[in-house]
């Protein structure tokens, strides 16, 4: 089973622009080739972002997209204190889904963001994590499942 990390904007990706550069991320959701991993500072800034005007949703669309997500995700416990072993994020903000990947035990974390992105090249990166933009996650899941 692939264990995987989304990004804020991988979530809308997959939920709501329905980007068909995550399909292959829903479909090994929906036959257990893959969990989604999440915790609560991800979910907040994602509750945050669902209610951004740009966004055009109403309150009631934005729950149902928030539930909708939460209903596939594995949840983790927050740390009490942040891993000062880990690299560093330029971007303080994203920090937390390379801290939660890395935690969690994920073989993928999603993002377009370049920061992130750089993250998964540092040295001190998990050898077991990729941290990939949606294009290059394809491969991944094109291996059927074991038997």
């Amino acid at each position: 089973m692939i264990r995987v990390v989304l990004d804020t904007n991988a979530v809308l990706d997959l939920l709501l622009w329905h980007n068909p550069e995550l399909d292959c991320v829903a479909r090994a959701v929906a036959d257990g080739r893959a969990r989604l991993l999440c915790d609560d500072a991800c979910l907040r800034e994602l509750r945050t972002v669902l209610r951004y005007p740009k966004f055009g949703l109403d309150d009631a669309q934005a729950a149902a997209l928030h539930a909708d997500y939460c209903a596939q995700l594995e949840m983790h416990a927050l740390p009490d204190a942040p891993d000062s072993t880990l690299p560093r994020c330029r971007d303080r903000e994203d920090q937390k889904f390379f801290d939660l990947a890395v935690r969690a035990g994920a073989d993928l974390l999603v993002s377009r963001d370049r920061a992130v992105l750089r993250l998964g090249r540092h040295r001190l990166c998990p050898p077991g994590l990729r941290v990939l933009a949606p294009p290059a996650i394809q491969d991944l899941f094109a291996a059927p499942p074991p038997a």
